[in-house]
């Protein structure tokens, strides 16, 4: 009985030594004594290697489903990640292209305030030599008015001595051959102060039509300097304006080198979980290796089912 106990015992052993867990104790063999223990310690061992080998087996085909679906899943984010690196440097590109065209047109502005501080001096010096034109020329008005004054007061006079050459030619007259001398003296006295009269009439007319003109010359000159006041104007306003979209143009400079910052900030971001990603990447594989290995040395034995 005792070698039958042994006989029994050893061959499951070498059962379970060949990979096979898949076996049941010998009911036909009426074990008694120690030997009922030993057999029960059997039979308890086997169902534990039997747990042990499935909980394995479920474990290590989790781990590998486990690791494939994290595999996926980081494959599909290493994706996305470089398609946001894309899109960053798309837009850090576009920034920057920004960034020159705002500085550039900064430039723009700032020769556009030069030319227009420029042209408001040459317009101010034009102002004033408008002014002082005008001057000038109603300065030339007030003295030709006086010259026109003094030729009335000439033809005034050669009128009268025209009168008194003739009241003397006429006293000329009455005397008779004494006379006949200072009748011809007042003759030429007369035809002088003709031509006197004659003479202040045309410059009268000459100073009238140059009061005339410099009237219109005046005239012309005060429209001028209004245009110019206008045009004056115009540049100091134009002038706040440009230096008002200057400061915009500095604010949107600050404004994009900050989004470029942050944008360099993200691009470092995703660029460290593109090196995350790919640890995690090499650490699923290595995982699936050693699941793939543990499924390998499992094949080996056989559980019950």
């Amino acid at each position: 009985m005792l070698k039958s106990y042994v006989d029994d015992e050893v061959t499951t052993l070498n059962t379970l030594a060949s990979g096979n867990l898949d076996i049941e104790l010998n009911k036909d063999i009426d074990y008694r004594g120690q030997f009922k223990e030993i057999q029960t310690s059997f039979g308890i061992i086997i169902d534990t290697l039997n747990d042990i080998f499935k909980n394995m087996a479920e474990s290590s085909k989790s781990i590998a489903e486990g690791s494939e679906d994290i595999h996926t899943t980081t494959e599909i984010i290493s994706e996305g990640s470089m398609e946001q690196a894309g899109a960053v440097e798309e837009l850090l590109a576009s920034f920057t292209e920004i960034s020159d065209q705002v500085k550039e047109n900064a430039k723009d502005i700032e020769k556009t305030e030069e030319y227009l501080e420029s042209t408001k001096m040459i317009v101010d010096e034009g102002n004033s030599k408008m002014d002082t034109l005008r001057n000038s020329m109603n300065d030339i008005n007030e003295a030709a008015q006086q010259v026109s004054q003094v030729t009335e007061t000439i033809d005034d006079i050669a009128s009268q001595v025209n009168l008194l050459a003739l009241n003397a030619a006429i006293e000329a007259a009455r005397a008779g051959e004494s006379g006949k001398g200072f009748a011809v003296v007042a003759e030429e006295v007369r035809k002088l102060a003709e031509e006197v009269k004659i003479a202040a009439g045309d410059t009268r007319e000459i100073i009238e039509h140059a009061i005339s003109k410099a009237g219109e010359g005046s005239m012309l000159a005060n429209e001028t300097a209004e245009s110019l006041r206008i045009i004056v104007k115009n540049v100091v306003r134009t002038t706040e304006l440009s230096k008002k979209v200057s400061e915009v143009s500095n604010s949107q400079s600050i404004a994009i080198a900050q989004m470029v910052e942050g944008v360099n900030q993200i691009a470092d971001v995703v660029e460290k979980n593109s090196s995350t990603l790919e640890e995690i990447t090499n650490s699923t594989n290595e995982l699936s290796r050693q699941a793939t290995r543990v499924d390998g040395e499992l094949a080996r034995y056989k559980v019950k089912k």
